[in-house]
């Protein structure tokens, strides 16, 4: 019961500080090397307030205080799904911007975590990934789309992936690994 309590504190502190704003997606421009002109857009999450753009990645990075688990996420508790939630968010809204707004030469880069991956494969392949199933809606040329695998503390292999990254891939979208080498994984990983 102390457990429970302390994750439903911990979400109700974050629910409460995501209360003072208005999420909203940043682009970062990814520059090309060979053109030197802009290659794409990477998107990042910000909680937009009355005086201030405040970076998600506090909020992304929190550990789950009350599993004592130094994953990002874990799938039961309260604060894997406000996570999932605004990371969902953060995503529709980027792709909605991306087609209204973005020279059609351009991509987009989106930030996708292991963990909500492994988290539908519960219900893979009945429920197709969030990401597609916008694309689709908003009819998106998927190869426009890179899905980057965030680097945290993954537990599993990620060859457990391997079905929904199949996926992504043959609907067409691009897969890459953020922030490759700053964790030893990441030899693995690629």
């Amino acid at each position: 019961m102390v457990l429970q309590e302390r994750d439903l504190r911990q979400t109700d502190e974050w629910e409460t500080w995501l209360s003072k704003g208005t999420l909203v997606p940043v682009f970062q421009p990814i520059l090309s090397s060979e053109s030197t002109g802009v290659f794409g857009y990477e998107v990042l999450g910000r909680l937009e307030t009355t005086t201030e753009l405040l970076s998600l990645g506090p909020f992304f990075l929190a550990i789950d205080e009350a599993r004592g688990s130094k994953l990002n996420f874990h799938k039961t508790s309260d604060l894997f799904r406000l996570k999932k939630k605004v990371d969902r968010e953060i995503r529709y809204q980027a792709l909605k911007k991306f087609k209204e707004e973005a020279p059609p030469e351009t991509k987009l880069f989106i930030n996708v975590s292991p963990h909500l991956m492994f988290d539908l494969l519960q219900s893979f392949p009945a429920k197709l990934p969030f990401t597609i199933q916008k694309v689709r809606e908003l009819e998106i040329d998927p190869t426009r789309i890179v899905i980057e695998i965030t680097e945290e503390r993954f537990e599993q292999n990620l060859e457990i992936l391997k079905p929904i990254l199949n996926l992504y891939r043959s609907e067409g979208f691009s897969i890459a690994v953020d922030d490759a080498g700053s964790e030893a994984s990441n030899l693995d990983r690629i």
